[in-house]
């Protein structure tokens, strides 16, 4: 009788090891994608050095590229990443297997890191994050089948931890990954084997950590005065609410309808590369600060370092950037570009009403609620903004903000883009098993 015990006990503790290894796989990943990133930040500035001009044959052709490779052979690792994990997570029993195996392919993911970086490199307002999270919950899907397969966990909790242990790796902020895992990602369903969800996400970080030489996401060279008048945050908060609320709305409803209908891989290329050209002619007149993640504009808000021409909106050039630059459908994140369009709305705010002393503050507060407003998870929202600045000071005014944003952004659009693009998604996978089904 202790034999059996003996060795189901060896079992478990050989799962769970298998299980933690699958958080290094996605920590290893990130942490290459995150050197794509700088890779391709550094050519991009590199070509803008020689010339900026040249941008009006490369964002174009690259962007036509991308487009047309990702219809023609991973329709589904298009836009952000986030829509295709919620589609898996939320779709019923009958789909969930064919969901799982259109939109958290780990070969098609790996299509989607490189057309990623590549797109940064070309000139596109394109984030890393929100793809992370697909990435994340293919590679632990695929890891989990193929090394863990005698766990009893449903597939919805492997791909909520992996889509979690991907955003953990891309932001190193362990406590928000969790934070998500349960506001967003769950929809409010009861998640049991709270350690498996928590194991892979934790292993993750750590590993970053480790393997690169960690430092915050948002390294703040100093904290100034950090709590602002009671009405300029809130002025900040709805204005960026009501922006990403637009945003949103543009996004997945006012583009679509004026947007000429695409039928062929060909003809969405060509469509993406016009929307590349006006792109590439809109980061040469912001001169290139319109391209990239926004990670590096964030920053330089935060510590007031970058010289900035205060005539113009970085919020405003982010937010209109990454609006054409989802629009053209290639693999896009936006996440990251969302804080940098929230970042300079809170700088634009504090220049307009003269509020120098508390930029700072007023900057990473347009963070927390310009991103709620995107994804409508507040509480997930001014946890990880607090961990990418270190201001855990101002937690509750994150909070605030992120609740607020919400709030303004719902007026505009009650959904969130993410939860509008995932119901599209839902249509096309039932006909694909009926289609499979007749076969």
């Amino acid at each position: 009788m202790g034999r059996p015990a003996s060795t189901a006990k060896w079992r478990r503790a050989l799962d769970w090891t298998l299980l933690s290894l699958g958080g290094v796989v996605v920590a290893v990943f990130m942490l290459g994608f995150d050197a794509g990133e700088k890779a391709a930040t550094e050519i991009r500035a590199f070509l803008f050095g020689l010339s900026p001009w040249v941008f009006l044959l490369i964002t174009p052709i690259t962007f036509g590229v991308i487009r047309y490779l990702t219809l023609r052979y991973a329709p589904f690792a298009g836009g952000s990443g986030i829509p295709q994990v919620l589609g898996v997570i939320r779709s019923t029993r009958r789909t969930r297997d064919y969901a799982g195996n259109f939109l958290l392919s780990p070969l098609k993911s790996l299509f989607k890191g490189v057309a990623v970086v590549t797109a940064m490199a070309a000139g596109g307002t394109v984030g890393r994050e929100g793809p992370a999270i697909q990435i994340g919950a293919s590679l632990m899907s695929a890891w989990c089948a193929r090394w863990v397969p005698r766990m009893r966990v449903s597939p919805r909790m492997i791909v909520t931890a992996g889509a979690a242990t991907g955003l953990a790796a891309a932001f190193s902020t362990p406590v928000a990954a969790v934070l998500y895992a349960f506001e967003d990602l769950s929809a409010g369903r009861k998640l049991r084997s709270h350690g498996f969800l928590l194991l892979p996400i934790l292993v993750s970080f750590l590993c970053v950590w480790a393997l690169g030489h960690h430092v915050p996401f948002f390294a703040l060279e100093q904290v100034g005065e950090t709590w602002p008048p009671l009405w300029a945050g809130i002025g900040v908060t709805v204005l960026c609410g009501l922006v990403a609320g637009v945003m949103g709305w543009a996004m997945v409803i006012g583009l679509p309808r004026l947007l000429p209908v695409t039928r062929t891989p060909l003809e969405g290329a060509f469509l993406a590369a016009a929307i590349g050209l006006v792109l590439a002619i809109f980061g040469i007149w912001t001169a290139g600060l319109s391209m990239g993640s926004g990670n590096d504009t964030s920053a330089a808000l935060l510590n007031a370092a970058g010289e900035f021409d205060q005539t113009t909106s970085v919020g405003l050039i982010k937010t209109l950037s990454m609006t054409l630059t989802f629009a053209s459908g290639i693999p896009a994140g936006i996440l990251t570009p969302s804080l940098a369009a929230g970042a300079g709305f809170g700088n634009d705010f504090a220049v307009f009403f003269a509020l120098e002393t508390h930029r700072q503050a007023l900057v990473a507060i347009g963070m927390a609620a310009f991103m709620s407003g995107v994804i409508r998870a507040p509480v997930t929202c001014a946890v990880l903004i607090a961990e990418l600045t270190g201001l855990y000071g101002l937690l509750t005014h994150f909070l605030v903000a992120a609740l607020l944003g919400t709030g303004a952004a719902s007026l505009i659009m009650r959904e969130s883009l993410y939860e509008v693009l995932f119901k599209r998604l839902l249509d096309p996978l039932a006909n694909i098993k009926i289609e499979q089904t007749k076969k």
